[in-house]
Order: C-alpha cells, then sequence, then structure tokens
C-alpha cells in the first residue's frame, strides 16, 4: 500500500498533538519522517528524548495508522483515542461504533468531518491487507459471526477486560483475517458481580506470544496474553481480584489447593505437601475469609 503523499515538513507536521518541542527532540535523534517513527526502538528513543514510552507508543501507532489510505493525522489520532491503535484492533471494531465515536470527536473537534461507512470499512479492509501473518501456525477456516454489511469478525471482548490468572486455548487461527480465536476454561473462573464468564475471545495474531500453535493455553495478566503460568499462581491472582467464598471453596476443596494470606492483604494459593482432609479445608476457608472481611 503506498503511503499517503504528503510534502516532507518534518515529524511535527504529521503526528496530531505531538508539538514543537517533542518534535524537535525526536527530530534531533533522527525521527523525522513516519517511516522513521514506524521503525523506532520505543525504550530507546525514550531514554535519549525523555518523552515518555506511552506517549511514544501512542505515536508509533498514528504513524502506522496512516500508512492506510484515507487516514491523516487527525483520524489516526481519533482511531487510537477510541481504541483502534493497531491494525487488528481497526479491523475488528464495528464500523458503526467508529462511526459514533467519530462523531464524538467531530463535536470536539479532533477530526475535520466525521468519515462515512463505507469509507470506515475501506480502511478495515486495508488494514487487514497490512497485518502480515505468522507463517509457522497452521491455519483453520473462517466459520464465525460476521457483520451483516462487511467481512470482519469482532472482537467479543477486550482483554483488558478479562480477569488476570483466567486461562485460554487456542482454538482457532484464521489465515485471510490475521486473528486468533481464544476459548476460555470457564471452571476456573467464577464471576464476580459485574461479569460474565468468558467463552470466547478474538485478538490480532501481534497479540499472542511467539511460536505458539492451535490448543496451546495461555493466560491473562496484566491485559496481556501470556505463556500458561502454574495452577497456583493463576488461582492466586483469581482469587486476589475476587476474595469471595464460592472462588476460594473452590480453590481449596476442587483443586486441593492450599490459601492463605501473607503480608498485607494479599492471597497465598500453593500446593500442599500432603493430600488434606475435609475437616482441615473447612478450617482454612473459615480463617481466610475471617481475614479477608478484615481488609
Amino acid at each position: 500500500m503506498a503511503e499517503n503523499t504528503k510534502p516532507d515538513k518534518g515529524i511535527i507536521e504529521y503526528i496530531e498533538g505531538i508539538g514543537e518541542i517533542r518534535g524537535k527532540k525526536l527530530i534531533e535523534v533522527g525521527v523525522k519522517t513516519l517511516e522513521d517513527l514506524r521503525k523506532i526502538d520505543i525504550q530507546e528513543v525514550a531514554n535519549k528524548t525523555g518523552i515518555s514510552d506511552k506517549l511514544l507508543t501512542k505515536y508509533v501507532a498514528m504513524a502506522k495508522l496512516q500508512q492506510i489510505e484515507g487516514i491523516d493525522k487527525q483520524y489516526a489520532e481519533a482511531l487510537v483515542l477510541m481504541g483502534a491503535d493497531s491494525f487488528s484492533k481497526l479491523a475488528s471494531m464495528n464500523p458503526e461504533v467508529i462511526i459514533e465515536n467519530m462523531q464524538k470527536y467531530d463535536r470536539e473537534d479532533i477530526i475535520p468531518q466525521v468519515p462515512a461507512l463505507y469509507e470506515v470499512m475501506k480502511w478495515q479492509e486495508e488494514s487487514i491487507k497490512q497485518i502480515v501473518p505468522d507463517p509457522i501456525v497452521k491455519y483453520g477456516s473462517v466459520s464465525v459471526s460476521r457483520h451483516s454489511s462487511d467481512k470482519v469478525v469482532f472482537v467479543d471482548k477486550e482483554l483488558q477486560d478479562i480477569p488476570d490468572g483466567v486461562t485460554l486455548s487456542i482454538s482457532k487461527i484464521y489465515k485471510r483475517k490475521p486473528l486468533v480465536r481464544l476459548t476460555c476454561f470457564s471452571h476456573q473462573y467464577i464471576p464476580a458481580p459485574g461479569f460474565r464468564v468468558i467463552d470466547r475471545v478474538y485478538v490480532g495474531l501481534e497479540d499472542i506470544p511467539a511460536n505458539k500453535k492451535l490448543l496451546d493455553k495461555l493466560t491473562v495478566r496484566d491485559g496481556k496474553l501470556v505463556d500458561d503460568l502454574p495452577e497456583p499462581e493463576k488461582l492466586g491472582l483469581l482469587a486476589q481480584q475476587f476474595p469471595r467464598v464460592d472462588l476460594l471453596r473452590n480453590i481449596i476443596f476442587k483443586h486441593h489447593m492450599v490459601v492463605e494470606t501473607v503480608g498485607k492483604n494479599k492471597i497465598k494459593v500453593s500446593k500442599p505437601e500432603y493430600r488434606l482432609c475435609d475437616e482441615l479445608k473447612n478450617k482454612m476457608l473459615k480463617k481466610i475469609m475471617r481475614e479477608v472481611r478484615r481488609w
């Protein structure tokens, strides 16, 4: 895809909101164009310029999005603000939701005008072409629900909304739409009020750790997918977030784990040295609940 034709006036002209001071700092370390910005080592440039890695990550996302025809610096900023900060996220977002957000940003004068629905869908088609599938993974066929007016597969739930410790398994990888379908092992997760059991999630290949294949298990931690953690560690993460009697009873009686508090307001889950009898398990549950109620 050919990049939008723009006069070379420096990085300040290309990224909305970058400002003269930060723009000059980037130019001083050799980041003068969008192409330069896309290729930077974020941590290295952050150390050299004093610009936070969070801001640089945002600028890089805006630079990459401008590879798509029709997305200028203002639309790129708006897309990043609404969470469509990568090609896979842009491709998987409902186009009507994008339009709704654009209408809001138009009222706030962030964008010059609201794009038409067909323009947004065109962006999504082009964004899919920009994603390079992982060649080492075997791909399945696409057989999931699609939007009535488009061929984009939508994300059922954001990773950031899934509690730490939830286990997911790679159940399918789509070649034409480089997305990965993950199936949740919901038996490990007893939802707290306001949460629901997650059945399946769609994420971009870029969100999957390297060298993964079908049926591999992954764990959610800090809004990201990581290599599958040991069971006590996963259950400990869940217990820390949802210290409820139903979850703690499940961990103690079903998973046969030791649950205790360590330090200040912290729950630790570990394997026992020997099989615990029900009497000891009941005492453990009562003790941990007494301590939790004091928090």
